[in-house]
Formats: structure tokens, sequence, C-alpha cells
């Protein structure tokens, strides 16, 4: 019989994995960067509430003074949301002395019902939130925060208010898991997709799948028993 020369990897198809390694650390890298979050403290609001619906379906427009004004200078966004109600409403607030940080709606804003209301300030890598309006929640169970005609309150990390339904005292390696099993997914799905143009390169440019070797006319190698030349 004949000895099969050993095939060696190529050069390239090392540095192609080496490059589709590295690319695949980039993006989980990039991802945890952006989840990175540092909410800035000590950032309050003097709001300002006039009534432009009456009950039962409760909007109004708000006025809103930062203090101190330099949390919102130069902020990526800050605006009013609220969902939950019937859809999802986001206004860009808008600046009437940003000097002084004064800043109102441009839209009638929902408080009431079901909807949960809140201003969002991001700045850098710092994301926090002012609860406007929070219905009772007898299942979690949270309290309700009133939209009065005027208050003070703080900003606090944004995620409180958005996921208030989490609960206390979970341990917090849960939280690192979940993170690990959808940073997976992710990892195989980009795995995925790179094999599948490898190959999909390597049948445009003619080359032989991994796995099967061309036919190579041998000398008494796969021919019948007496047959001739």
């Amino acid at each position: 019989m004949l000895r099969q020369p050993r095939r060696l990897i190529p050069l390239a198809a090392v540095l192609v994995v080496l490059v589709a390694i590295g690319g695949l650390l980039a993006v989980v890298a990039i991802f945890g960067y952006g989840l990175q979050t540092q909410p800035t403290r000590g950032v309050e609001a003097f709001v300002s509430l006039e009534e432009v619906t009456p009950a039962p379906d409760r909007t109004v427009a708000a006025t809103v003074r930062i203090d101190p004004p330099s949390a919102a200078e130069d902020a990526n966004w800050l605006n009013a949301t609220a969902w939950q109600g019937q859809g999802l409403h986001v206004d860009q607030l808008e600046a009437v002395d940003a000097d002084a940080g004064i800043y109102r709606t441009t839209e009638p804003l929902p408080v009431s019902g079901n909807w949960k209301s809140l201003f969002r300030l991001q700045k850098g890598d710092s994301i926090t939130g002012l609860p406007v309006f929070l219905p009772e929640d007898t299942a979690i169970p949270a309290p309700g925060i009133p939209a009065r005609p005027e208050f003070q309150r703080e900003f606090i990390t944004d995620s409180e208010i958005l996921q208030r339904e989490q609960l206390e005292g979970v341990p917090g390696w849960t939280k690192l898991a979940g993170y690990a099993v959808v940073g997976g997914i992710v990892a195989t799905i980009i795995a995925l997709l790179g094999w599948i143009l490898s190959r999909l390169a390597a049948k445009s440019s003619g080359a032989p799948p991994r796995g099967k070797r061309s036919k190579v006319g041998l000398p008494g190698v796969g021919r019948p028993a007496g047959s001739s030349s």
C-alpha cells in the first residue's frame, strides 16, 4: 500500500484562524465596554408639571431645572421616556436656558394608568433616570410614584427604574451567568457565520473542501483486478 503524504496546515489557514479569534475577542471587548456604565451621583432636578390633558388619560408639559447645570452640558441625550401604557413615548427635551440647566418637554408626557414615565440623562458612561410617574405594582411589590405639579427628585441609575421588577437579594453570579450565556450565543453565531463565509470563499475560488482530496491516477491503485491500461 502506498502511504499518503502527511498533510501540513497551510500558513494562510493558520492566519485566518488567528484573525477570526482576534475579531471575536474584539467584538466581545466592544460589547463589554459598551455595557459598562458609571452613573453620576448627586444630580437633582426641580420639576414643574402643567396639565395638558386631564384624568383619566392625564398628560403634562414638564419644565425641568437640573442641579448642577453642568450635569447636562454636552450630554449624549436628555429625554422624557414613557412606556407600558399604549406604546412607547420618547421626547428629546428642549433647552430653555442651558447655562441655568433649564429644559422642557416638546410633547405631552403621559402620567396616568399603566404608563411609566421618567427623564433619562446620558453623558459619557453615565446613564441615569429620574422618575416622573410610576403606578403602584402590588405583584412586585412596589409603591406608586405620583406626578405632582411640582417636585424635587434625584437622578439615580436608570436600570433601577427600568428594571424595578428585579427582586432584591438575588445572588450576583446569576447576572454574570446570564451575560455569559448571551455572550456564548453571540460567539457561536459569529463562529458559524465565519465558517459559512470561509466555505463559500473556498467554493468560489475552486479549492477542494477540507477533508476531500482530489483523485490522482496511480498505477495499480483504484483499478479493478485484471484491467489493462
